[in-house]
């Protein structure tokens, strides 16, 4: 099993004073810019500008604060009325996973691996009722299921998981009562990334990962990123 996924994007170069909610590039993705209003000295209002996070690209730490996937616009998960969890890549890293269905069991009302482990598929219930024909996304575009034809997402390419529970057909379409899942591929990085990963194990059991990216021009206008994994065992 192998895989491979290529991402480019384009930052405008940062202005002198940001306006609320711009983006400007960081180490690990595009950083929103807040402007907040605080107490200043002498109890005079002031103006601050902090860094908020992007709802797709890398959490810091295992908490998340905002997501996209509940509303389709950047909101707060606190201000969400729907049930979302929204799973990191710090947190995947600690899980080690191989497949998604690994990830998600740490969810509540979420069972991945319905029928044992399967290099195959990838099958999971949501509040009890079976998600994996039409509740699988990535970046919001649905992968859809049918008659044992599949998407099988390998864990090595997500920055992050957001799993809605509940009907969500009002924003995404058909799909079922338990809620859906979508997956966040890696962003590209604003400083270069050169990572390579070997393993191995028992009944010839082989892999081989490498997560490659940065900026594409000297003006640091371009950025990519290359990531790809090949599997083999008996």
């Amino acid at each position: 099993m192998s895989f491979a996924s290529l991402t480019v994007a384009a930052f405008a170069q940062q202005a002198t004073s940001p306006a609320r909610g711009v983006g400007v590039p960081s180490a690990q993705g595009s950083v929103r810019l807040e402007e907040l209003t605080v107490e200043g000295q002498g109890g005079s209002p002031a103006r601050v500008l902090v860094a908020r996070e992007d709802p797709r690209g890398p959490i810091d730490g295992f908490v998340a604060k905002r997501t996209l996937t509940s509303t389709k616009t950047d909101t707060p998960l606190i201000e969400t009325p729907q049930s979302i969890s929204v799973i990191g890549r710090q947190e995947i890293d600690a899980i080690k996973p191989q497949q998604i269905g690994e990830i998600i069991n740490y969810s509540p009302g979420v069972y991945g691996n319905a029928f044992g482990p399967d290099t195959r598929f990838d099958f999971f219930q949501i509040r009890g009722f079976t998600a994996s024909d039409t509740g699988l996304y990535r970046d919001g575009l649905q992968l859809f299921n049918f008659g044992f034809g599949s998407y099988k997402v390998d864990p090595f390419g997500v920055e992050r998981i957001d799993i809605l529970r509940g009907p969500a057909a009002v924003l995404f379409g058909q799909g079922g009562p338990g809620g859906l899942i979508n997956i966040v591929s890696k962003k590209p990085p604003l400083d270069p990334l050169r990572y390579i990963e070997v393993g191995g194990g028992s009944f010839g059991q082989k892999y081989l990962g490498f997560d490659i990216g940065g900026p594409a021009d000297a003006d640091g206008h371009w950025f990519f990123r290359l990531t790809g994994i090949g599997r083999q065992g008996g």
